[in-house]
């Protein structure tokens, strides 16, 4: 297996300060760019999915998932995909 490179192995400006930058007393954010650390919620199986797909393929964990979600948003963007959506009534005890 390749070995990976600091951060997702991906080549951008202060691909190596991101980690710290994130994390008090690290380095200054703004060496990073455009790229942010955001944390989302998985379902294990998705997170085993992506693990997956990377090392089979040698990208990086981080850079793959950026190019899936992009992908996604634009197909929900250009009509190709219609998000699942419906309306629920949800009913609560109001205790005052």
């Amino acid at each position: 297996m390749p070995r990976r490179q600091p951060g997702d192995g991906l080549s951008y400006p202060g691909m190596r300060n991101v980690r710290k930058s994130t994390r008090p007393g690290g380095k200054d954010s703004s060496a990073v760019g455009r790229y942010r650390r955001k944390t989302y919620v998985l379902e294990p199986g998705q997170i085993a999915r992506v693990k997956a797909l990377a090392d089979d393929k040698g990208v990086g964990i981080n850079a793959l998932a950026r190019w899936l979600l992009g992908r996604a948003l634009d197909a929900v963007d250009n009509g190709a995909w219609e998000l699942p959506i419906e309306d629920v009534t949800v009913k609560r005890l109001a205790i005052e």
